[in-house]
């Protein structure tokens, strides 16, 4: 099962770390490239998460406006990167390259197993004969004698038609387990990383609209075992991106919400869900 964090803090979070290309002012303060922007863009679309970085303190010390200038310098810069071709294709390649494999160790025919323990038999039998070539010549006969009875057994074992038959059953129960584990797999794989860039983007503003709908920016914090925490011991449990909105604060997470809210709605002129 795919497994990500939701892009709870999106683009406010984005503002913490990244800049523009038009910024380079701010680019500069915040202590990143261009590259290191896209690179980091990319990461928060296909991820659904992004880790801060940077030099965050700039964000953290500025005043609201400022924080706002941020996000949006860095909205804008995102937008712009998205719809580029290079863009769509490290999607493409990220999107292939998570594509999830056959189930592995699919059932092998009766006959192809009796082949491959054969195999593996006889590969045993020659590290045996090495030892009996130690042994006394007694015991050399009775471990040949076993050997050959081991044989006959394997012998005996690939022609039993009723073994055969059972085989054939199980190996295909294990194939139907197999695809039917593939298509749930591919399912969730096609549903995570959709075959259109901008049906991804949608999703992940989505997911920022709603993880940021209900960020208490008025919530109080007390001292606690040495960290700041939430009066309200519940918001304790919202997650580390709805913290990092309110952290954030409200004059740039509106800002985030804003752009994304238009950015949905274009996108979804466009026929996407």
């Amino acid at each position: 099962m795919i497994v990500r964090r939701p892009l709870a803090l999106g683009f406010a979070i984005l503002a913490v770390t990244l800049t523009a290309a038009f910024a380079a002012d701010l680019l500069g303060e915040l202590g990143f490239t261009e590259q290191a922007a896209r690179e980091r863009i990319f990461q928060a679309f296909v991820d659904g998460s992004v880790s801060p970085g940077g030099n965050i303190a700039v964000f953290k010390g500025a005043a609201p406006d400022k924080r706002v200038l941020f996000v949006k310098a860095v909205t804008t810069f995102a937008r712009t990167f998205a719809q580029t071709d290079r863009f769509k294709k490290m999607y493409a390649d990220y999107r292939e390259a998570n594509k999830p494999d056959a189930a592995s160790g699919e059932s092998k025919g009766f006959d192809e197993l009796m082949t491959a323990q054969a195999k593996e038999f006889e590969q045993s039998i020659a590290g045996m004969k090495e030892v009996m070539k130690t042994l006394p010549p007694e015991q050399q006969k009775e471990m040949q004698q076993q050997i050959d009875q081991m044989r006959k057994e394997m012998a005996a074992q690939a022609k039993n038609s009723e073994m055969k038959a059972a085989y054939g059953e199980m190996a295909k129960a294990e194939s139907a387990e197999n695809a039917a584990d593939l298509k749930r797999r591919l399912k969730e794989w096609d549903t995570e990383y959709p075959p259109s860039a901008d049906q991804l983007i949608a999703n992940r503003l989505r997911e920022f609209l709603d993880e940021t709908k209900d960020v208490d920016y008025g919530a109080k914090l007390v001292a606690q075992y040495g960290k700041m925490r939430f009066a309200n011991a519940p918001y304790e449990q919202k997650s580390s991106e709805w913290k990092m909105c309110f952290r954030a604060g409200k004059e740039a997470t509106e800002a985030a919400r804003a752009f994304a809210a238009e950015w949905l709605k274009e996108l979804q002129a466009k026929g996407l869900r």
